[in-house]
C-alpha cells in the first residue's frame, strides 16, 4: 500500500517543521548549537510517520480487497467493467 501512497501523495514526509524554536521571543539569546538536532515534537512525528509507513508498507491492496465485503468489491469490479466496456 505504500506505493499507492507514495504515488499519490509523493515521496516527502508529510509533517513538515517549521522550527518555530527558532523564531520569537523563545530564540532570543539561545545558541546556534541548541538547535543543531531536532527538537522533540519533530523527532515524534518523524518516529509516528515511520511507523505509519512501514505498516502501510507491510499491507498490500490485494489483502485489502480480500477483507473487503464481497457486495462492495463486486459492486467495484461491475462498475469497472461498465466504464471499460463504455470507453
Amino acid at each position: 500500500m505504500m506505493d499507492v501512497v507514495t504515488a499519490v501523495e509523493g515521496a516527502d514526509p508529510l509533517f513538515a517543521c517549521a522550527e518555530i524554536r527558532q523564531r520569537g521571543v523563545s530564540a532570543e539569546g539561545a545558541a546556534d548549537r541548541e538547535f543543531a538536532r531536532p527538537c522533540g515534537i519533530a523527532a515524534a512525528m518523524r518516529r509516528a510517520e515511520l511507523a505509519w509507513r512501514r505498516e502501510l508498507a507491510a499491507r498490500t491492496v490485494a489483502e485489502l480487497a480480500r477483507e473487503a465485503p464481497a457486495a462492495s468489491v463486486a459492486r467495484v469490479r461491475r462498475n469497472y467493467a461498465r466504464l471499460a466496456s463504455a470507453a
